[in-house]
């Protein structure tokens, strides 16, 4: 069973927007059924961060999202480290002190930009698909309603 709880203060998005962005990440990346739990922590970030995703335990995860993001930046930013939790629990991540491995392969890291890291790239790739997915959704919806 998938558990999910966040802590925030003031932020930019609803408890109602919040839930219905996680359930469309956790569907979509084929993670809703998996036996993990998600906390995510809403707080004031530094330099342009959105967020970051940590692995506490096998099942344990803990996503940090920067709490001024707008809502779209915020929707991003979730489906982005939704995308890192499926690569981190499903093994095709391993993030070691002193290596990393992106499907069973050791990666260097050191000198390699940020957004050519292959989970990186994954990430980006999937976080649009996912928004276009995620609004085509939306639009269907209030077509059904009105």
């Amino acid at each position: 069973m998938h558990r999910m709880t966040y802590e925030t203060q003031d932020i930019s998005i609803s408890k109602m927007d919040f839930e219905l962005i996680f359930a469309f990440a956790e569907n979509f990346l084929g993670i809703a059924s998996e036996n993990i739990h998600i906390s995510f922590i809403f707080e004031k970030m530094k330099n342009k961060v959105c967020g970051h995703m940590h692995q506490l335990d096998v099942e344990e995860y803990e996503i940090y999202l920067n709490e001024g993001l707008s809502l779209s930046d915020m929707m991003r930013t979730i489906f982005h480290e939704m995308v890192h939790v499926k690569q981190y629990h499903s093994g095709k991540y391993i993030e070691g002190r002193h290596a990393s491995f992106w499907k069973g392969k050791r990666c260097d890291t050191f000198g390699d930009e940020y957004f050519n890291l292959p989970w990186e790239v994954e990430a980006f790739a999937m976080e649009t698909e996912m928004v276009i997915k995620f609004m085509d959704v939306l639009k269907a919806e209030l077509e059904h309603v009105l």
